[in-house]
């Protein structure tokens, strides 16, 4: 065999490898952590806000409940309507943020589509986390769920690594001076779609936060008239960048009237009145 049909064959061989080290990540199977058909959740003490039901009849405003956060998908905008959790001390701890690529969500129904990782890639927008991943560094089983694509909307990038992480650290902040914090987001409208129109682009994203000072019991019962409420409406856009969340501050009114969504119907009709302010 000449030296030319050595080298020939060496690189053949070195290519079927390669190929076949491709196969085999791409069929590991990606973790997925638990869900469950229960309403029943420590995220959704407040309450449901669109009365989501996890049934498949229910395509645009189905539940998914897990233990690190509920929400409402639908399927038609392949994004959900609204993720909800819970913050609380024991949710903190020394985990590393996941490293693998994010994850499509098998929990959906059998036929919906379910955005991939590469649904995202050279869109320009960032995959951005509603429950972000460091709210759930207690477990590796918890800060993977954040990286479901279910728990993921395209956003600005400007906005994502902008104002809308300030917030996040703020949130975690009022949790480690004694609080937790009830945090309901999500996205509005459109900027058009990715996959192929299977993947919208919100075109502005929403925040809303209640803080309670940390105490067992029933939550609801203990919100009064001076509990502590954050609310944020932002462009999904690059206008945002260099401003602060407190620049887009509105009242939860002006979101339920923006997104037909109710928050804190668990609490007291009449506190909760209060809680949400006046219009847009």
């Amino acid at each position: 065999m000449s030296t030319r049909q050595a080298r020939l064959r060496a690189v053949a061989v070195l290519m079927l490898l390669l190929t076949l080290l491709v196969i085999f990540f791409e069929a590991e199977p990606q973790p997925q952590p638990t869900t469950t058909t229960s309403t029943e959740s420590r995220h959704l003490a407040l309450g449901n806000p669109s009365g989501a039901v996890a049934s498949e009849r229910e395509p645009t405003n189905y539940l998914i409940v897990r233990d690190q956060y509920a929400l409402a998908y639908h399927r038609d905008q392949g994004i959900a309507n609204w993720v909800a959790w819970h913050l609380e001390a024991r949710d903190l701890g020394s985990v590393e943020r996941f490293s693998g690529s994010f994850i499509t969500d098998t929990a959906l129904p059998e036929g919906w589509y379910r955005v991939s990782h590469s649904d995202y890639t050279n869109s320009g927008y960032d995959r951005g986390h509603m429950t972000p991943s460091g709210d759930r560094t207690a477990t590796e089983d918890d800060n993977i769920a954040t990286f479901l694509l279910t728990n993921i909307v395209p956003q600005a990038p400007e906005n994502n690594r902008g104002l809308w992480a300030q917030l996040e650290d703020h949130a975690r902040r009022l949790v480690r001076d004694g609080n937790e914090v009830y945090i309901v987001a999500g996205g509005h409208g459109s900027l058009g779609t990715l996959a192929d129109g299977r993947l919208n682009i919100p075109a502005n994203v929403w925040k809303v936060l209640l803080v309670l000072p940390a105490a067992p019991g029933d939550d609801a019962a203990r919100v009064t008239a001076a509990t502590e409420v954050i609310a944020i409406w932002t462009p999904n856009d690059a206008s945002v960048g260099g401003s602060a969340w407190e620049d887009h501050s509105t009242s939860v009114r002006c979101i339920e009237e923006r997104t037909g969504l109710d928050f804190f119907a668990a609490v007291d009709p009449a506190i909760q009145a209060l809680l949400e302010g006046s219009g847009c």
